[in-house]
């Protein structure tokens, strides 16, 4: 998911430990018995809060992001990587800790008066954590979104809406912080630039201020 010409703009996504969490590239399955292979840099700040504060969270996460194409309609995915996370008005700057994230990609719905339309769902959950010197911040999230997937030629926007969940516990009187806000809109699009090799930008608003780039080679 990176920085590039592209659609950004009106609808669907979700967060992690101190961080969002992007739909996943690309925005339609790759198909039964398929393989890809990518990276990806995610960019999130949201408003959270624990039982008598309000925060701002801000993360980062670079990773590498495993597929397979399980059925023709439903990818599973693993990534690995590293994610930072700072808090304002807790006095938290965290350095790039280790993360894990799981997930599925299920195509739910196509249309035969307009096949390249697809409705796809996707779930995850992720786990990261994040330290600032004797300090940690640590925790599960979990998103489930649905878009709406457009191909044309080379390029595959897509928008949607996603419902997502996120428990933090940390150093310093923060524990179980909590979105302030679990409903979001994504948008994003997937461009082919090689026969194999797709780009990836995407947006979030609303339960965060996200963005995501990001490359998957299929093979």
């Amino acid at each position: 998911m990176f920085i590039c010409a592209g659609v950004i703009g009106a609808l669907a996504a979700w967060p992690v430990q101190a961080h969002a969490q992007t739909v996943g590239a690309p925005a339609n399955p790759l198909g039964f018995n398929k393989i890809g292979v990518g990276g990806q840099f995610e960019f999130d700040k949201r408003d959270v809060h624990d039982s008598s504060e309000h925060y701002k969270l801000e993360t980062s996460r670079l990773a590498v992001k495993g597929m397979y194409g399980v059925d023709q309609g439903i990818d599973l995915y693993l990534k690995l990587g590293a994610a930072d996370a700072a808090v304002s008005g807790a006095d938290f700057n965290g350095d790039f800790g280790a993360s894990l994230g799981v997930g599925a990609k299920i195509q739910v719905m196509n249309f035969q008066a307009i096949p390249a339309l697809k409705v796809n769902a996707d779930v995850q959950v992720s786990y990261l954590q994040s330290k600032d010197g004797g300090k940690e911040l640590a925790g599960w999230d979990m998103a489930a979104a649905g878009i709406a997937a457009y191909t044309h030629g080379q390029i595959v926007p897509y928008a949607g809406i996603r419902l997502s969940y996120m428990n933090l516990d940390g150093s310093g009187g923060m524990t179980n912080l909590r979105l302030d806000d679990n409903i979001g809109l994504v948008a994003g699009i997937d461009i082919r630039i090689q026969p194999q090799l797709d780009l990836n930008i995407e947006g979030r608003l609303l339960d965060t201020t996200g963005l995501t780039v990001g490359v998957t080679y299929r093979f």
